[in-house]
């Protein structure tokens, strides 16, 4: 947990525009992190099938890709051949709603604040690639905000967020910041400052 306690202070940002008012302890519950990651790798197959134009034959020879990941990324060909899903990230929605409804989770949060937390775990894995691209952090907070403007993001998000997922050591460092984002926005405070460790003394930003 120490990579995430380390950027608390920037990444409860988040909390602007995040939970309102869920009361579910689902954050140990094992069914909900293994639909948060079904989610994660959900959007993750399609960013690589949409952003980065992966054709199946790609995914299929890749070594860094999970014969599950390969069955989510035939799914999401298959969906977008039906012309079922505008984008990877209602993909992933729709696999999080099935893997919660299949694992019992009662997560209490509408369909569009959902969708709105699983769009923030694009940002880390984008600054990372600046990072991996050596790119200055000033460029790579212009770059990341220009492409991913159309997500919307509360004012001041991606900037926030620039120097943890740029710190970030490996893919493994960038996956938990992902999780982490994707919890301080869907679920209460109080329940991920137990999970994380951190003192009722650190406050969330306000936004303001």
């Amino acid at each position: 947990m120490g990579f995430v306690w380390r950027w608390w202070a920037l990444v409860a940002a988040v909390w602007a525009t995040g939970a309102y008012g869920v009361e579910v302890p689902v954050i140990e519950n094992a069914g909900y992190a293994l639909c948060a990651r079904e989610a994660k790798d959900a959007s993750t197959v399609g960013r690589l099938i949409l952003v980065f134009k992966e054709t199946r034959a790609q995914i299929e020879a890749s070594p860094d890709i999970s014969p599950f990941a390969r069955r989510l990324a035939n799914d999401f060909f298959r969906a977008q051949e039906a012309g079922k899903f505008p984008s990877y990230i209602h993909f992933a929605q729709d696999r999080f709603k099935s893997c919660l409804r299949d694992q019992k989770v009662n997560l209490e949060v509408t369909d569009l604040q959902m969708f709105v937390c699983l769009t923030r775990i694009d940002i880390p894995f984008y600054f990372y690639m600046m990072k991996q691209a050596g790119v200055p952090v000033p460029e790579a907070v212009a770059k990341v905000e220009q492409g991913l403007q159309g997500w919307h993001y509360p004012p001041g998000l991606v900037a926030k967020l620039a120097e943890p997922a740029m710190a970030a050591r490996d893919i493994n460092d960038v996956e938990k910041l992902q999780f982490f984002l994707l919890n301080t926005c869907l679920l209460p405070a109080a329940e991920v400052r137990g999970y994380y460790g951190v003192p009722d003394t650190v406050e969330p930003a306000t936004g303001e």
